[in-house]
């Protein structure tokens, strides 16, 4: 009973991988984990995953983006309205829950 009560979610165990759990419940996975084997070979192989990633793209972010990208993001982010492109029902439908807030305020 108490092993599944301190058995990791899937969040934690992602949160573990990218080493962004909490530390206390950190120590308590590990332990979950030095239990649990298979699990334990698991966060192993995805945390070598998360490492082949962070080496393949690691130079990426501080490439500058190149001039025909940002200038055609820069075009359309000064010139597009923002209800443009929008289906008609979804316009529809978000002016009707503007109206209908409207009346609940009163």
């Amino acid at each position: 009973m108490n092993d599944v009560v301190n058995s990791p979610l899937e969040n934690e165990i992602q949160a573990l991988v990218d080493g962004r759990l909490d530390p206390a419940r950190r120590v308590e996975v590990e332990a979950w984990l030095a239990a649990h084997p298979d699990e334990a070979a698991r966060v192993r192989d995805m945390s070598a995953q998360r490492a082949a990633v962070e080496d393949a793209f690691s130079g990426l972010l501080d490439r500058p983006v190149p001039a025909r990208l940002r200038s055609a993001v820069e075009g359309r982010v000064q010139t597009a309205p923002v209800m443009r492109g929008w289906p008609r029902w979804w316009r529809w439908l978000s002016s009707g829950r503007r109206a209908a807030g409207s009346q609940m305020k009163r």
